[in-house]
């Protein structure tokens, strides 16, 4: 059987849990902004602030973010909607602590480095010009 608690830390943020016999653990943290609040100046901004969380924090590279994650066969995803963003990290159980500081790394000291944003722009626009081809 499976159960699913909510709690709500003293710092208001809500955490859910669900117990399941699994050897893996999906952490997320989920934040009440989309692309609702991209104007039209800034359409699209929503979308690459989720590119730019996995490419390193002001403490860890982006090489080095990746080899962690890499090294505990850990997976990590971005996605934006018209409501949500979230970050999520699926790892094994025992390296639940590790994913959890990962995340709050990334969500919190993002480097939201120049010359990363200007890779991640060329890739945004290489992959609509190839949407485009299709």
């Amino acid at each position: 059987m499976i159960s699913i608690e909510a709690t709500t830390l003293n710092n208001g943020i809500r955490v859910v849990t669900e117990r399941s016999g699994s050897q893996t653990a999906n952490v997320g943290v989920y934040i009440g902004a989309g692309s609702r609040q991209d104007t039209l100046e800034t359409t699209g901004a929503a979308n690459m602030l989720t590119k730019m969380l996995l490419r390193g924090t002001s403490s860890t590279s982006k090489a080095a973010l990746a080899e962690e994650i890499e090294s505990m066969g850990g997976n990590i995803t971005t996605a934006v909607d018209r409501e949500m963003t979230n970050v999520n990290m699926t790892c094994f159980k025992g390296d639940l602590n590790r994913a959890v500081s990962i995340l709050g790394d990334t969500i919190s000291n993002a480097s939201l480095d120049h010359a990363e944003l200007e890779i991640a722009k060329q890739e945004q626009q290489r992959a609509h010009d190839n949407s485009r081809k299709d």
